[in-house]
């Protein structure tokens, strides 16, 4: 059971870099900036991206996870490259145990809180539930549930404390629909006594409730978070979901706006680094196809059968075997080629270091052109140009194998230098009189590839793991590299 926490009356700030966010009584957020990234790191929040089998993470850090029951699979995704679905006749859903779901559950006073998701039904017949923390041995008797009810074809939010309960109906929304996308939001309210349901950027519905949130009671113990079903085989459901959300407070209608995002989700970028217009690679996916998360849609086709290993910031990263000559490839090269500044960003791990092996390449089939980063007689290096006037930075950090590493290495236009940072050591550079222009890379023949150089005579094949990379237009701030750095841990919530 979760612990008392006395009413809050006064307002204090919370810091998130230069945001103050404002925090009411009892949790209730009262102003602060629009950026979903302060918004999710500042309040407590559970944040699970449902986007990869297996230990499906808290991606907030609380070490929760959901097992997976019944063998829901991996489909295209919501928000993410993939999201969970579940086939209600298979009897799937995913489950946190009572002993786990501190982060989930309430204390036993008049808490704030908001649960929220991206849910798609693929069917609809009975009562569905969606997103919940019930008890499980008396099924409804629980603490919140976000439901299909089939009795008036609406959304639904239900709060109960074992001796009472209350619901509120979608009505603003109106009828559910199979196949349509949604981003259902829902809070209780302390100070106004209500529970709330908004869908997609609509109008809220409420309905009073002075039940506080007294968690489970006597009943915590047998207590289970779910989604897909409601408790164990009660009310499961034909539906696509993640990511899910709850938060210690109420979210203000612009905070739920951003969340909701036009109907796009957020990929929670730090600050700033959203503008660049992001290619963004989880590499964290199962298929052949590893999706990118950013606004381009630029998909990697894999080449050899890539594999997963378990990563260093998500939970999966690609494994790229030496043996195997695989790696992962895209052509589009209006999105990688340096006009203007350019950066690099990628999370990697070395199982062997062989006299050249490169981690993403670009070359043109004459090899004339080019760009790579990778690790070459014993330096990493960085190198961009065409021909013999080629410019070249390298970084002598000794990194072992079986390490974590960030290397973020860049062209900064304004600077005529190539930049190259190793995790966190002050960044080494060179001057760059012939570095790319309009003219580099424009031949929409040569792909970008990830875990080789991609000339054809000289593959120089990486032996590890790659992942996430980010290829951004612009040039980050030492702040934005130190943030993605973020203590050698990366940053999850992308």
């Amino acid at each position: 059971m979760g612990q008392f926490r006395p009413p809050r009356r006064r307002i204090r700030r919370v810091f998130s870099g230069s945001c103050p966010v404002r925090i009411g009584p009892r949790g209730s957020f009262l102003e602060g900036c629009s950026n979903p990234t302060v918004q999710l790191k500042s309040v407590n929040t559970v944040y699970y991206k449902l986007d990869e089998q297996g230990a499906l993470m808290d991606e907030s850090g609380s070490g929760t996870q959901f097992t997976a029951v019944g063998g829901p699979t991996e489909t295209d995704g919501l928000v993410y490259g993939t999201s969970v679905e579940f086939v209600r006749a298979s009897a799937q859903y995913l489950k946190i145990p009572a002993a786990q779901g501190d982060a989930l559950g309430l204390p036993t006073d008049d808490q704030a809180f908001t649960v929220a998701g991206w849910f798609k039904l693929t069917a609809k017949s009975d009562y569905y539930s969606l997103f919940a923390r019930v008890d499980g041995a008396a099924g409804k008797d629980g603490t919140y549930v976000i439901y299909r009810w089939h009795a008036n074809d609406r959304y639904s939010f239900y709060v109960g404390n074992n001796t009472a309960f209350a619901q509120v109906f979608a009505g603003n929304y109106g009828d559910t629909v199979v196949g349509d996308k949604v981003f259902i939001v829902c809070w209780h309210d302390p100070d106004a006594d209500t529970i709330n349901i908004q869908v997609n950027d609509g109008t809220p519905d409420s309905a009073a409730w002075a039940g506080g949130t007294q968690g489970l009671g006597s009943q915590e113990g047998s207590g289970v978070t779910n989604v897909g079903a409601l408790a164990n085989t009660f009310d499961r459901a034909d539906v696509i979901a993640g990511p899910v959300y709850k938060f210690n407070s109420v979210l203000s209608a612009q905070h739920r706006s951003d969340l909701y995002n036009a109907g796009s989700g957020v990929m929670v970028l730090p600050s700033g680094i959203a503008a660049l217009n992001p290619v963004w690679f989880k590499l964290d996916g199962l298929d052949s196809i590893r999706v990118d998360s950013g606004p381009l849609g630029l998909h990697l086709t894999d080449n050899g059968a890539v594999a997963s290993a378990p990563g260093h910031v998500h939970v999966r990263a690609a494994d790229f075997e030496l043996s195997n000559v695989e790696h992962l490839s895209v052509s589009n090269n209006d999105a990688f080629t340096f006009v203007g500044g350019k950066t690099y960003a990628v999370w990697f791990k070395a199982e062997s270091l062989p006299a050249v092996a490169m981690v993403w390449g670009h070359h043109t089939d004459d090899g004339k052109q080019y760009s790579f980063f990778g690790h070459d007689s014993g330096a990493w290096k960085f190198q961009t140009g065409r021909g013999a006037s080629a410019t070249v930075v390298t970084e002598s950090a000794d990194v072992a194998t079986g390490t974590d590493v960030l290397a973020i290495a860049w062209f900064d236009p304004v600077r005529d230098k190539l930049f190259l940072q190793i995790n966190s050591n002050p960044p080494v550079s060179s001057d760059s009189p012939d570095v790319p222009s309009t003219y580099f890379l424009n031949d929409t023949s040569t792909p970008l590839n990830l875990g080789r150089r991609t000339l054809p005579s000289d593959n120089n094949y990486w032996d590890g793991t790659v992942g996430p990379l980010a290829i951004l237009d612009g040039v980050l701030t030492a702040a934005q590299r130190a943030l993605l750095w973020n203590g050698g841990a990366g940053l999850a919530l992308f």
